[in-house]
């Protein structure tokens, strides 16, 4: 059973009833029409849950519903068809991509790799010093992008891409 709510207008819904300020509308629609109630915004349904007690509830008991985003198309056409974290269903490989990205991009994660960039910072002047040393350009921009895919090197493949020495690369 839908609860109650707002008629609204027909095509519109309760859209315009929601004026400049939706919460302050919202408070008062839930003093007439209660802690839950049902709106419709353009062709769209929705179930409101106005106070802590009655989120909690539809949050607790019917988490697995409201688990999941909404479909959109760009999540489709520029999200790998929404296979990505953010957007794809709730299950398994949800469960399986949170795991991976935590492990990855969780915080030990991050301490264990806070060390890499001093370090290769230390190669790329190391490497500018012993080129210039030896009469030899150096070249910015190639020193910067060998410093970057030794770091990227590091953290993905636990090793240096670069060597430093006879690399021919100016690394």
């Amino acid at each position: 059973m839908i609860p109650l709510g707002p008629k609204g207008w027909p095509i519109l819904g309760a859209l315009p009833l929601l004026g400049n300020m939706p919460h302050v509308t919202l408070a008062k629609l839930a003093e007439k029409f209660g802690s839950i109630m049902h709106l419709k915004l353009g062709t769209c349904s929705m179930v409101v849950a106005s106070t802590p007690d009655s989120a909690r509830a539809f949050l607790q008991t019917f988490d697995q519903n409201f688990s999941n985003r909404p479909t959109i198309a760009g999540a489709t056409h520029l999200g790998y068809n929404s296979q990505d974290m953010v957007f794809s269903e709730y299950g398994p490989k949800w469960k399986l991509l949170r795991i991976s990205n935590l492990h990855m991009f969780g915080g030990k994660a991050i301490e264990n790799w806070a060390e890499v960039p001093a370090i290769e910072v230390g190669h790329m002047v190391r490497a500018m010093y012993e080129s210039s040393k030896q009469g030899k350009p150096v070249v910015v921009g190639e020193v910067l992008v060998c410093a970057i895919t030794n770091m990227v090197g590091q953290v993905l493949l636990s090793r240096r891409v670069f060597d430093t020495k006879g690399s021919g690369h100016g690394c």
